[in-house]
């Protein structure tokens, strides 16, 4: 081992140091140096105890806020889907308030026109009963052919819209067959119409009525008459329905 040299700071004398003052001096600074460096660990450990517990602080943190942005994303989902179901019901409601309103308006047009339509029925057959009234004097057949004309052109003008077609003399079936149109020529119905100027009344043409308007397939029948036996007539009424 070499000899080590020391100094002494106030008189500047050399000393040697022996072995075993060296081995001593050695073990000391040895010792001083392990613990300085054990001091040096412990603190890096503390520190990084420390800053683990930090992390594991901010991780702690970053999952609690991570769970409530899931927690307010789930809500605002589950408002989402409440909005969308609110918005579909007040459509939906408003899809059948508009078809009530538009089925009411519709049932009203019909209404209308069909008592329109009834109105003027009402008043051809009032004309025709005229009419034929003041073809009394002439024979038999010359009035019902004029009442037929009669007739015919009181609907055509009644109903300007729809088609009428005489049926031919020696052809079985009714007097006219009317064809009731749109305003767009759109075939709604048919209604076949049978004229009677006779003094007496026959329960024999409500039977025929009913035969000539299965055959021509028409929705209505109307029979005009100046004449009317109201017992007879309605029994004869029931026994064609039947």
């Amino acid at each position: 081992m070499e000899k080590i040299a020391i100094t002494c700071p106030k008189c500047g004398t050399i000393f040697d140091l022996s072995e075993a003052v060296q081995e001593e001096f050695i073990r000391a600074l040895t010792k001083e140096a392990q613990e300085r460096e054990r001091e040096d660990i412990s603190l890096e450990m503390h520190d990084l105890r420390q800053q683990l517990k930090e992390n594991k602080k901010l991780i702690k943190e970053a999952r609690e806020k991570e769970l409530e942005l899931l927690r307010q994303k789930r809500l605002f989902d589950e408002k989402l889907e409440n909005l969308e179901l609110e918005i579909e019901r007040k459509i939906d409601q408003e899809r059948e308030g508009i078809a009530k309103e538009v089925k009411l308006k519709l049932e009203d047009d019909y209404k209308f026109r069909l008592e329109e339509k009834d109105h003027k029925l009402k008043q051809v057959i009032a004309e025709l009963e005229a009419a034929q009234r003041k073809a009394e004097q002439s024979s038999q057949q010359l009035t019902g052919e004029i009442a037929e004309v009669n007739l015919e052109e009181m609907l055509a003008k009644a109903f300007p819209t729809d088609g009428f077609e005489p049926v031919k003399k020696g052809v079985s079936g009714a007097d006219i067959l009317h064809l009731v149109q749109t305003l767009d020529g759109e075939s709604c119905g048919t209604i076949i119409w049978e004229s009677k100027n006779t003094i007496h009344w026959n329960n024999q043409w409500l039977s025929k009525l009913k035969v000539d308007q299965l055959a021509a397939k028409a929705e209505l029948a109307v029979l005009v008459s100046k004449t009317w036996n109201w017992k007879l007539s309605a029994k004869s009424i029931k026994n064609v329905r039947e």
